[in-house]
């Protein structure tokens, strides 16, 4: 496993290692080498989870020590994988700590624009083609803000675009949900993508190993 390096990622990923774990499967789990002790406790199978630490090297332009999003500039925040996994003939799951009905929402690949489209209120107001809850409609201050998120830029990289280029590069796309509550979304984004979905189904934390809290909370 290889999350964003932002905490809200970190701790999801390691919900479903810890889920996994439970089913004997070994997991290797890449993070920054200062995250560790925050998360050691969430590690309910140290001897099946193995944390793999990885040192963040200077960058120019970044915060001198920084290894989470927590200490970088939004405007410094872009991350690729599968590219570099299928040059070493892995498969790669995109795991979207986001429901499968908002990517269905936000497709360009449903509404039928490039993955560099810069959405507009007018565009969000709706939900695209074959949308499987077609009475969704946004009200146009929510369908404003959203328009404002999905061009909120990470490295240069709109956040929607860098969504779109990791559901086109990987092989199978994982959500935390299960059939009874977003089956319709999961082939929608399935049949518009041509992509695998993988469920998780909850994936509820169990509390920490040890009584301490968690830093940065």
């Amino acid at each position: 496993m290889y999350p964003w390096f932002a905490y809200g990622h970190l701790t999801s990923f390691l919900h479903l290692a810890n889920k996994l774990a439970q089913r004997g499967h070994k997991v290797s789990f890449f993070l920054p080498t200062k995250t560790q002790h925050k998360l050691s406790s969430h590690n309910h199978h140290p001897n099946l989870i193995t944390f793999i630490l990885i040192t963040v090297p200077p960058v120019d332009g970044l915060p001198h020590g920084a290894e989470t999003t927590n200490d970088v500039p939004v405007s410094s925040q872009p991350q690729w994988l599968p590219s570099v996994a299928r040059k070493q003939s892995i498969k790669s799951l995109y795991y979207s700590t986001m429901y499968a009905i908002g990517m269905a929402y936000f497709s360009t690949k449903a509404r039928n624009v490039p993955p560099t489209h810069r959405f507009t209120e007018t565009d969000l107001m709706g939900p695209p083609p074959g949308f499987p809850c077609p009475d969704i409609r946004l009200r146009a201050h929510e369908a404003r803000q959203l328009a404002h998120v999905c061009g909120v830029e990470f490295g240069g990289v709109a956040l929607l675009e860098k969504l779109v280029t990791s559901y086109m590069e990987c092989d199978v796309v994982g959500y935390k949900s299960c059939r009874e509550m977003e089956g319709g979304c999961c082939d929608y984004v399935e049949k518009k993508w041509n992509k695998q979905v993988l469920l998780t189904g909850p994936v509820i934390p169990q509390p920490p190993s040890t009584s301490s809290e968690l830093d940065g909370y």
